[in-house]
């Protein structure tokens, strides 16, 4: 150790060591500054930086959120690989023959009929069949035999996987319904489960024809039917469009509902004559029951009455039922006893045909009585019945001018009875006929001068006896001028007069 360093006391030791502690701890810290304190200690001086501490950490974060994403997305696209290998398995099996044969065990186990599927078509929430029939061998169901085409339904996609069908409506484009008469009290009860679930909230037909066992005197044609169930929970049908035929005639149908109970269905149907204006309404119970009768209420409104009464009839008595209330009563199955009763009340009545129409016009030298109308509230009880027609309480007002009252019966073979009271007013007498017309229009109640005329005949060949009581009256009248004549010449004489 050299002499200078042997005077160097232990306090410069420290000084020195002290700073070189601080030249090598502001190396060490980048862009420190060494400043001495107004108390002349010493310290390193910085400049301000963001706290770094945490950082580390947030891109660990990232980075774990990013490989989350990897493996959310590549796991999503395998689940929607699995789930189309899925539906591919699930479509496969829908639209094979077991699927079809479930489903037709389905419609037997909930309608009790045996079904037969044509070509069904099934994807993801909706299927299609090309045909299907239903035939139900149970003597006491009321249906034998529905075959409907074109059927499609939309029953979503929950409902698919759950191996059902559940929707809004079930449609076919065409139907057709045979119905059966049955001899008994129906059977409406079902057996078994179905083995796949449908239910739909309607289910709608277009262009359907209906059979009523073969009958030919009543059947539908081409209408659109939609069956749900109401609020009770009871079947009922919708419908509308389409023809009726009936034993009177064929009507177009505007619309109805049927309500099926145990024992009968509520019926309420709006119908109107073909080609014609005017609306009939039918509401009433029909049973199903061969034998069973059939009540119906009828109203009438604006009417022609050409498409309602008999065609025979129709020559004689023709118009407008205005309004018109009675009922249409007929027996299930049976050819007979049919009948038709309605009062009538019209703007506008038309009689024709009849004999003493052209009597009247040749005795009064009036147009008027070639085809006479009545236009101020016309009234009369018509009935039909398959064997005849019958108009009664029948008084037929033209004011001022000519009246009718009493009745007519037209049988089917065309005979025609009947007695009229008519009545023409005064006032349309010609002077030259007055004595003739009151000759033979006898009761006179000082407007109009009546008398009564007895119908026979046929339809197309009516008569009666006003003819021939005119001609009497025209003889009578021409003797008794005769005598007078001659009287008054044997007045001048000496003979004795005439009497």
């Amino acid at each position: 150790m050299s002499e200078n360093q042997e005077k160097v006391s232990v306090d410069e030791m420290m000084k020195q060591w002290k700073r070189q502690s601080q030249r090598v701890r502001a190396e060490d810290i980048e862009g420190g500054e060494l400043v001495t304190r107004a108390d002349g200690s010493q310290a390193i001086k910085v400049r301000k930086r963001k706290r770094r501490t945490h950082q580390p950490k947030k891109k660990s974060k990232k980075k774990s959120i990013g490989r989350g994403k990897i493996i959310f997305f590549s796991s999503l696209v395998v689940l929607l690989i699995l789930s189309g290998i899925g539906f591919a398995f699930l479509l496969g099996y829908y639209n094979g023959s077991r699927f079809e044969k479930k489903v037709e065990d389905s419609i037997t186990a909930n309608t009790g009929a045996k079904a037969e599927i044509t070509r069904m078509q099934m994807s993801l929430g909706k299927a299609k069949i090309s045909k299907i029939e239903l035939n139900w061998d149970n003597e006491r169901f009321p249906i034998q035999r529905i075959e409907a085409k074109g059927l499609k339904a939309n029953y979503g996609i929950f409902s698919f996987l759950g191996g059902g069908w559940l929707g809004s409506e079930l449609q076919a484009a065409t139907a057709n319904v045979k119905l059966r008469l049955l001899d008994t009290e129906p059977d409406f009860s079902l057996s078994g489960e179905p083995p796949v679930d449908y239910s739909f909230e309607s289910y709608l037909g277009q262009r359907v024809d209906v059979d009523f066992d073969g009958s030919r005197r009543w059947a539908v044609s081409e209408i659109t039917a939609i069956l749900e169930k109401n609020d009770d929970d009871e079947s009922q049908i919708y419908v509308n469009n389409g023809t009726l035929l009936s034993p009177i005639g064929e009507f177009a149908i505007n619309n109805g509902i049927l309500r099926f109970n145990e024992h009968s269905v509520d019926l309420s149907l709006q119908v109107k004559p073909l080609n014609k204006s005017g609306t009939i309404e039918l509401k009433g119970d029909v049973g199903y029951k061969k034998g069973d009768k059939v009540t119906l209420k009828s109203t009438f409104k604006r009417v022609a009455m050409d498409g309602w009464i008999d065609r025979a009839a129709k020559r004689l008595f023709d118009g407008e039922i205005t309004q018109g209330d009675g009922t249409v009563s007929f027996y299930i199955g049976e050819n007979k006893d049919f009948e038709m009763s309605t009062k009538v009340t019209s703007n506008l009545i038309r009689i024709s045909n009849f004999a003493f129409i052209d009597d009247l016009s040749l005795l009064l030298s009036d147009d008027y009585f070639i085809s006479p109308r009545f236009t101020n509230g016309a009234t009369a009880l018509v009935r039909f019945t398959g064997e005849k027609t019958r108009v009664s309480d029948l008084n037929l007002v033209e004011k001022d001018q000519f009246k009718v009252q009493g009745y007519f019966e037209l049988q089917k073979s065309g005979e025609l009875t009947g007695e009229f009271k008519i009545g023409i007013s005064m006032d349309t007498i010609p002077k030259a006929k007055e004595k003739l017309a009151h000759a033979v229009f006898t009761e006179n109640d000082g407007i109009f001068i009546w008398t009564k005329v007895k119908l026979s005949g046929t339809a197309s060949s009516p008569t009666d006896d006003l003819q021939a009581r005119i001609e009497a009256a025209e003889v009578e009248i021409k003797n008794a001028q005769e005598k007078l004549e001659q009287n008054l010449k044997r007045e001048d004489g000496d003979g004795p007069l005439l009497r």
